[in-house]
């Protein structure tokens, strides 16, 4: 109910506590309506079509993903389907060869949201309109994107492009 695909945005209002599942505010207590990059409302149109599909009640209960609020082991199964799909940057998986380096962390849920927010920098998003998106109360939260962006802006190729047509399945492109 949260992601409306006619309009494409994800009202953001809530989140969940990883230990208990207890829905709550967001961090900042504020809500906000995301936009969703086009580039990804035909794979979610097709996830949204597979859940209504799986569900006993479609209209009820359509979610995208569905996953145990309190799993501890999220990132170690998003590590995994990475593997599977056959991502093998070294940079991602630092813990391939054991442990760790301290200077290195694995790939987290959160990583994604942070790479999110860095693509909009890269592509020359209005800095304004990336704070509001991102949901930061301050701008020096924003900046370190931006920066980081800067960074990684000479050679980066296209930001948020188009999914393979494979993720798709039956979904039609626009």
């Amino acid at each position: 109910e949260d992601i409306d695909l006619d309009r494409g945005v994800v009202l953001v209002h809530r989140s969940a506590n990883r230990v208990t599942g207890e829905l709550k505010a967001t961090k900042t207590s504020t809500s906000r309506r995301v936009p969703i990059e086009r580039e990804l409302l035909p794979l979610l149109r097709a996830m949204h079509e597979e859940a209504r599909g799986d569900s006993p009640n479609p209209k009820a209960d359509a979610r995208l993903v569905r996953v145990n609020a309190v799993d501890r082991k999220l990132s170690r199964k998003l590590r995994r389907c990475l593997e599977l799909a056959g991502v093998t940057r070294a940079e991602l998986f630092p813990e391939a060869n054991g442990r760790a380096p301290k200077t290195r962390k694995p790939i987290t849920f959160h990583d994604l949201r942070a790479t999110g927010i860095t693509w909009m920098a890269v592509r020359g998003d209005e800095p304004l309109r990336i704070k509001q998106r991102a949901g930061h109360s301050t701008f020096s939260t924003t900046e370190g994107y931006i920066r980081e962006a800067e960074n990684l802006r000479e050679g980066f190729g296209t930001v948020f492009p188009p999914l393979p047509r494979a993720l798709l399945g039956d979904a039609e492109v626009s």
